[in-house]
């Protein structure tokens, strides 16, 4: 975990910025000694809402299966996305 000052990140902010895109990580900035925002390049940004996009449809499919909604197999699913798209292909 990387952390600076709010004088820092005022001051630093070019070389805040890219020490953030090259580490890939947030960088905190504290104020007073105390938690104040995180700096998050753009990449890096993207990344964690995919994540969590990802983490969302994995516990649906989840909570799907455990509440016992009908499942198909992998090789079932398959003949069914060959017979749908077969004049595609």
């Amino acid at each position: 975990m990387i952390m600076k000052s709010s004088t820092s990140f005022r001051n630093d902010y070019e070389k805040i910025s890219v020490e953030t895109h090259e580490s890939g990580e947030p960088i905190f900035i504290a104020k007073n000694g105390e938690g104040g925002i995180i700096a998050n390049g753009i990449d890096a940004f993207d990344k964690h809402e995919q994540m969590i996009v990802l983490k969302l449809k994995l516990a649906l499919s989840r909570w799907s299966q455990i509440s016992g909604e009908p499942t198909v197999s992998i090789a079932e699913a398959r003949k069914r996305l060959e017979r749908k798209y077969s004049d595609v292909l």
